[in-house]
């Protein structure tokens, strides 16, 4: 998650300085459903399961956001960066790394016409138009 995002949402930054349950918490208030409700716990819990083959009780999800589970599976949080779509960096700093502003906008472009459920050719053809775009804007 880009710094400025992050401070825009609320999100407390990935560091030293926030607890796992802080970390957690965060994401369930800036990672809501379509119509602004936090997922439950066992809508993750179900997702983890379906989609990565790993059972975690939903109730042990209620415990790391509390504060209650200290020290949570690396898989565990894992999951929980991929039921959130952020990077792996947010729970574990030391993954960050320093990537070239013009190569994070395309990744991001990347992810975001991907999780539009966009064909490959389609996702292809819009990264095409807005290199354009943007060329054309260094032109002018």
């Amino acid at each position: 998650m880009a710094e400025n995002e992050a401070e825009r949402q609320g999100t407390p930054q990935p560091s030293g300085e926030h607890s796992v349950a802080e970390l957690v918490d965060a994401l369930f208030k800036s990672n809501t459903k379509p119509d602004g409700r936090e997922f439950s716990y066992n809508e993750i819990a179900t997702t983890m399961r379906e989609r990565y083959g790993r059972p975690v009780d939903p109730s042990h999800i209620g415990k790391i956001r509390a504060g209650l589970v200290k020290n949570p599976s690396r898989e565990t949080l894992l999951m929980l960066c991929q039921f959130f779509k952020v990077p792996a960096s947010y729970f574990f700093p030391e993954l960050e790394i320093d990537v070239p502003d013009e190569e994070r906008i395309r990744t991001q472009l990347r992810e975001a016409l991907r999780a539009a459920g966009l064909s490959p050719q389609a996702q292809a053809h819009l990264e095409g138009m807005v290199e354009l775009l943007r060329q054309q804007r260094d032109l002018s």
